[in-house]
This record gives C-alpha cells, structure tokens and sequence, in this order.
C-alpha cells in the first residue's frame, strides 16, 4: 500500500543516505530500523489515514458533481471533476491494498473492487487468530498475561532441553563421504552480486516479514537503492562464517492443528525470519538443491526435485499386491 505513493520511494531514499559507521550487518540492520522510525511519521504526516482519505475524496467528487448541477458544466468544472475522480480512484485502490493485505487471502481479480471481501475476512482472521484461552492441565488460563506466561515457559523449557545425544564419531566410520573437492569448492565460493540478486527476486514478495518489518517485497521494490548494503551484508557471512546477534532473529506464531485447539500442544510453532537473513539460507538451499540428487539414497523419494513421494506409496501397493497374488497362488 505504502509503495504505491509516489513519496514513499524519496523517504527510503533519503533514510539509506544516512551515514552509519561499522560492519556490513551492523551498517544494514541500522539504516532498517532508521528507514522505520522515519516511515512511522511519514505514515501519519504524510500517507494518512487510508479510510480518511477515501471518505474526504468522495465528500470532494460529490461537491463538484453538484456544482456540475446545479451551474452547468465548464471546462474548469470538468477538470476539477476529473482530477478528483483520479484521487477518489488511487485512494480506493490503496484502500483495497490495504484490506488484501490485512487479510492475507491470495485471491485477487484485476479489474474488480475487491474490498468488502478482504474487510471481511480480514475481521475474521483476527477474531479467530486470537488465543484468548488456553488449557493447562485441568486449569483453563483465560487472563492474557497468564496465557502469554504458560506459552512462554512452555517453548521455553521445549527449546533450552539438553541434547542426550552424543556424537560417537560411527556416522563418519560408516557413511562414506559423498562431496568432493569439487562440489565442496562449489558450496563454500563467494556469492556473485547476480546470484544475491536471483536468490532475493526468487523469494515470494508477500511473505511474512520477520520482526524487523520488512519483506521482501521491500528488498525487491527498493533494490536499486539498498543492493550495496545487501550484497557486502551477505558477503561478510560467507567471508567470516559469523552473524551479528539478532541478525538472524525471528517471531515464532502458533498455528492450531485442530478447529478446536486448547491446549498448547494443539499449537504447531513455526518461525518467520528477517529477509535479511532469509537472503542468506537461500542462497545455501539452492547451492545444496543442485546436488542433493547426487548425495541422497534412491530410495528418498520425497523432498528432492524430480522425485515424488508418491512413487513410494505406489511401489508399496504393488509390493503388497505381489504377495498377496502370491500367497493366493500357494493356497
């Protein structure tokens, strides 16, 4: 919604004009959170209040159509209508932008106005996103710190959990080493500045941002003035090895596993990322797709391009009926 005003792209330019001092994921998370801080005021001094916008442009479009009425119309008549109707449409349609993504519904037609379906839906997502109780043994917890308490220690106590097992070194003595010199050169090079830029404009624009805000439709629109900073960010990680604290942080949400969840192991955690860091583990998947074939069992089917996990249900029907032909045919 916001990078459809043509004053959005100036403040993005001006905040990544700053000067900021220190090392590339330091310099790249710092000019982010300026670019927030001056986007919160320019959101309120400048873009507006969205709905606001549309109900003063339709006041504006019915003053001059009773003019028009009222005194006939005149070409500087005319013109005023056809400049407010301009305005009434770009705000309508920022409005829309505004419910589709508040909604998060993938389900878009050109051409038609689409927001009393995003408003709804929208409103239905956050009445049903919401945990207002939750169930703690035969204790149901229905005040919201201690709901946000029971989850807390909950995944708390699931993720700090002592790993029991030791390495005993017998993966190294009986799995043979399937990488080569080669291939590891392959894993381990510096990215080049054009494949940075695939493995962004290859991600999906409308995912989730992690906690720092930005998505990659942000990375994607605004390329041409962030790329340097993204591109030495990544570069250090795959010269150093290392990540800044926090670079790598997430937001973890709860989506229920049943229509009726209560407790919290009804509740399956999933992580969303900063794209910033996203950039990187992209970067390494796709440099491992390209070999995975080579480096996994035939017998894996599922999870590797080009192989289905449907061939092992079919090759275990099969399996099954050949000894059941089998045992018919002893019989």
């Amino acid at each position: 919604m916001w990078i459809s005003h043509p004053d959005c792209v100036n403040v993005v330019q001006q905040s990544w004009n700053v000067k900021v001092v220190g090392c590339p994921m330091y310099v790249i998370s710092e000019k982010l959170k300026i670019l927030k801080n001056n986007l919160k005021i320019w959101n309120k001094n400048v873009f507006g209040n969205i709905h606001e916008t549309v109900k003063l442009s339709r006041i504006k479009v019915d003053e001059i159509q009773a003019l028009l009425d009222s005194n006939g119309p005149s070409d500087a008549l005319l013109d005023q209508e056809k400049l407010a109707q301009v305005n009434l449409e770009n705000a309508l349609h920022m409005e829309e932008l505004f419910w589709h993504e508040k909604s998060k519904v993938k389900w878009h037609c050109e051409g038609d106005r689409n927001t009393a379906y995003f408003h709804k839906m929208a409103k239905f997502k956050q009445a049903t996103s919401q945990i207002s109780s939750i169930r703690n043994g035969d204790i149901s917890l229905i005040e919201p710190d201690e709901v946000k308490a029971h989850i807390v220690n909950h995944f708390t106590t699931l993720f700090n959990a002592p790993d029991p097992d030791r390495d005993n070194g017998l993966v190294n003595e009986v799995i043979p080493s399937l990488i080569t010199d080669r291939v590891n050169s392959m894993l381990t090079r510096l990215p080049t500045s054009e494949e940075i830029k695939n493995a962004l404009f290859s991600l999906n624009k409308d995912s989730a941002p992690g906690p720092d805000g930005f998505g990659a439709i942000f990375f994607q629109t605004f390329w041409s003035i962030i790329k340097l900073d993204v591109i030495n960010a990544v570069m250090q990680f795959f010269t150093s090895g290392w990540i800044m604290p926090n670079f790598n942080s997430n937001t973890l949400v709860l989506i229920p596993k049943t229509d009726n969840a209560d407790s919290v192991n009804d509740y399956r955690p999933i992580a969303i990322a900063n794209f910033k860091f996203k950039l990187i583990s992209k970067i390494i998947a796709d440099r491992l797709a390209s070999i995975m074939p080579a480096i996994t069992s035939i017998q894996q089917r599922g999870f590797i391009k080009g192989r289905s996990i449907k061939d092992c249900i079919c090759l275990t029907s099969e399996a099954i009926n050949v000894m059941q032909n089998r045992s018919f045919g002893e019989f």
